[in-house]
């Protein structure tokens, strides 16, 4: 971000964030069915193979609902750092 605020300044960085929204550019509307499911599949393929292979599943966790929200935004915001 420094360096493209370096070259176009306050507009270039607009330009670049609007890029992390622009759902647009993805012309194959099939692509989304990865970019949703491919990490909860993960975890079920994991947990399904933990369960066949006799390892011990990690104890009862209980999850606060009202967390899932704020995960989601700070994962979402490292995501958006990590692509752009």
């Amino acid at each position: 971000m420094c360096l493209v605020y370096r070259e176009e300044k306050p507009g270039g960085i607009r330009r670049l964030l609007k890029r992390a929204f622009d759902y647009k550019r993805i012309k194959q509307k099939l692509w989304y069915v990865p970019i949703i499911f491919l990490m909860p599949l993960l975890y079920l393929l994991t947990y399904g193979v933990m369960r066949l292979i006799g390892l011990p599943l990690p104890p009862e966790t209980r999850i606060l609902f009202l967390t899932i929200p704020i995960l989601f935004v700070a994962f979402f915001i490292a995501a958006i750092g990590e692509e752009l």
